[in-house]
């Protein structure tokens, strides 16, 4: 049912995957920085590393890790960090800190006009955005959009549509992602891997579960309607408004208008339900659980054989489709303006490590206050 979809997501392919997550793991002994990420980086290459117990060494270390396969993938990976003659890492060692989904929307021949107006659609119709208003953070300076249009081609020239406070436990960013850091190193990603992306990072309370276990068992298809379900908007006067009027009660008692706390509306107000899109979502978040459960059923007990070797089956289309990434999608450091005619300013044009690599600092400006009208 593509056709019934709207236009900007006509021929999209939608596919999930689990961008990265954070764990904290305790180990039996204190060990040092350097010999942790030099450890995990002979298995994962380049992974984030901090540790918590100070800076000369420390029992407990946060690690976020990219693109991990599944929890028992993980669970092999890690033993590496610990020294010959120590127990292995078990499952109650380790703790999720948080975890960003991405759902990635493919077009045929990866027209780059089209990706941006994808992108467009998706923050723009997104039914549960996160508290506070959106920004837009690029590369250099530019002007706030005015218009849809203004923002696809805002979105076409690199920028970024991030939705929740920086700090929040839930945010949802969404660009045209053309590029990626691997080992170290930005580069241009071939056009047929290029798509729309939307990533719902859950932290803290609205994070799904807090244990590998859980992680195990999650079903990635809730966040369709949590996180990712998208609206489309009703005609509010006019014939139209009418014929909604009307099919909105057709068939309903004649006290429809006592509505019920289970029937409240849950999303914006002159929207309906996106389905045709939603399920679409959905699809492609089953089947990132699929791949997860077929990795983790094929896997070997930890606790058994934890040094036990070998990749996890993955679907062939997955290695066809995604490049290896090594590093966490550089984050901003910038002053925020505001106003339709107002550019952003940077307060400094320094240069910031991300995980080894040199990126330099974003800019960012909040988006109108009528954006979400337009």
């Amino acid at each position: 049912m593509k056709s019934d979809r709207p236009d900007a997501l006509k021929d999209v392919v939608f596919r999930a995957e689990v961008d990265w997550i954070r764990v904290r793991v305790t180990l039996s002994h204190p060990s040092q920085f350097r010999h942790v990420q030099r450890r995990l980086g002979s298995v994962l290459g380049k992974i984030y590393v901090l540790p918590c117990d100070g800076a000369a060494s420390s029992k407990r270390f946060d690690l976020t890790i990219h693109n991990p396969a599944g929890p028992s993938q993980l669970m092999r990976d890690i033993q590496a960090i610990r020294r010959k003659g120590e127990r292995p890492i078990v499952e109650e060692d380790l703790e999720v800190l948080g975890i960003e989904t991405a759902v990635d929307g493919y077009i045929p021949g990866s027209d780059r006009t089209r990706l941006a107006e994808a992108v467009t659609h998706l923050v723009r119709h997104i039914a549960k955005r996160p508290a506070g208003h959106p920004r837009a953070t690029g590369p250099k300076t530019f002007k706030a959009p005015a218009t849809p249009r203004e923002l696809a081609q805002l979105i076409d020239q690199g920028a970024s549509i991030n939705m929740g406070a920086r700090d929040a436990s839930f945010r949802l960013r969404a660009y045209l992602k053309d590029y990626d850091t691997i080992q170290g190193k930005r580069q241009q990603l071939p056009v047929d891997h290029q798509r729309a992306r939307i990533e719902a990072t859950l932290e803290r309370e609205d994070l799904p579960f807090n244990t590998i276990s859980g992680w195990r068992q999650f079903p990635f298809q809730s966040l369709s309607s949590s996180r990712f379900a998208m609206v489309r908007p009703v005609a509010t006067e006019g014939v139209a408004a009418v014929m909604q009027s009307r099919q909105t009660f057709l068939g309903r008692a004649e006290d429809a208008y006592k509505i019920r706390p289970s029937d409240r509306r849950k999303r914006p107000v002159n929207t309906r339900r996106d389905s045709v899109t939603n399920d679409a979502i959905r699809k492609a978040l089953e089947s990132l659980t699929r791949r997860q459960s077929c990795q983790n059923s094929e896997s070997v007990s930890v606790r058994q054989q934890p040094l036990s070797g070998g990749a996890d089956q993955q679907d062939p289309a997955v290695l066809n489709t995604l490049m290896q990434r090594q590093s966490l999608s550089p984050r901003t450091q910038s002053v925020v303006t505001t106003g339709a005619d107002s550019t952003s300013t940077p307060t400094a044009r320094n240069s910031i490590a991300v995980h080894g690599a040199q990126q330099e600092e974003e800019f960012e400006i909040t988006l109108p206050d009528s954006w979400g009208s337009w």
